[in-house]
């Protein structure tokens, strides 16, 4: 249960040091556990420091952007990351015709 609170928690690397304290640990697929922050990493970043991914990986290997379907590319201390609607800047201003009448009710109900 420990080492699923710290991957829901995105502590990948408190999760390894949990993970390796683990009796059964040989049973579990640490290539598809890393598949998995693999994936959690592409949601949230672009671009990341290789250093940190590698962390995340609990390795110090080279990391190839072959091994996983949501790298682009590794470059120097880089790693990039498809680029999905999840992880780029979204460009759309949305203005929705909001009256300021509106708004200033809640700004003199907070003080």
């Amino acid at each position: 249960i420990r080492c699923f609170e710290l991957l829901d928690a995105c502590k990948f690397t408190d999760f390894w040091e949990a993970f390796k304290q683990l009796e059964s640990n040989a049973q579990v697929d640490v290539k598809k556990s890393r598949q998995g922050i693999i994936s959690v990493l592409a949601l949230c970043y672009r671009t990341a420091p290789l250093s940190v991914v590698q962390s995340a990986l609990n390795s110090t290997a080279t990391v190839n952007a072959s091994d996983y379907a949501e790298m682009e590319s590794v470059s120097g201390n880089v790693v990039t990351f498809a680029a999905t609607a999840d992880n780029t800047k979204r460009h759309r201003v949305f203005q929705e015709g909001i009256k300021f009448s509106s708004v200033s009710s809640f700004v003199v109900a907070s003080q």
